[in-house]
């Protein structure tokens, strides 16, 4: 079996029919440590190594990634989970600023990040590309309505924040195993323009039904 195409494995959709439903990753929403999980459910067994990518690799190679029409009509359910907009990029800046392993290096290289940038710097690097043109830059910061263009075809919305009290799923709830980067402290408070951010990602707070408030997050 050849692994999937380029083009289908970027819109990061993987499907598990053992398990009954289409994964829709969303970068810096846990997605490695799921996949690994979803993997072991399936008797896919991906060693958990540092940059958390063992199980991805494999599931390209079992062809394991399909694109969006494939999803909407094989017939299973279709799962994503979403994060606070603000938390997700948090997480975005630490792995870009502390990287950890070469995979978290070359995804800062690729994304043009510069390690001398703090979190206000890299929020407006953001806005710079999409004054540009809308949808452009890495998919680490991409809004996470990008991923899932049409929010009526999925039946499954779990918030990460909530995902223990709210797992629908009928395997049992994961434990998570976040990178190292993702409890990596930072400047406190934060520096980056809360209500910059919330107007740059105001679709993903509207859209996963996230609030922001002034205030709330300083």
């Amino acid at each position: 079996m050849q692994p999937s195409d380029k083009s289908v494995i970027r819109q990061n959709i993987i499907t598990f029919p053992e398990l009954g439903f289409n994964y829709w990753a969303i970068n810096k929403n846990a997605t490695s440590s799921m996949l690994h999980y979803f993997a072991d459910q399936i008797g896919i067994r991906a060693e958990i190594t540092e940059s958390h990518q063992q199980a991805k690799i494999m599931l390209k190679h079992l062809n394991r990634y399909i694109g969006q029409d494939e999803a909407y009509n094989n017939g299973l359910k279709n799962v994503v989970i979403v994060r606070h907009p603000f938390k997700r990029f948090e997480s975005c800046f630490r792995m870009f600023k502390f990287p950890t392993n070469d995979i978290q290096r070359r995804a800062a290289r690729k994304a043009n990040f510069d390690r001398t940038w703090n979190s206000q710097d890299f929020l407006l690097s953001i806005k710079k590309q999409w004054d540009f043109r809308e949808k452009r830059g890495n998919k680490h910061y991409w809004k996470q309505t990008w991923f899932v263009p049409d929010l009526d075809k999925i039946d499954h919305i779990i918030k990460l924040e909530n995902l223990v009290d709210t797992w629908p799923l009928e395997i049992k709830i994961p434990t998570l195993h976040f990178n190292r980067t993702d409890k990596k402290r930072t400047s406190r408070p934060w520096d980056y323009n809360r209500d910059l951010l919330f107007h740059l990602y105001k679709d993903d707070f509207s859209a996963f039904d996230y609030k922001y408030r002034r205030g709330d997050y300083d």
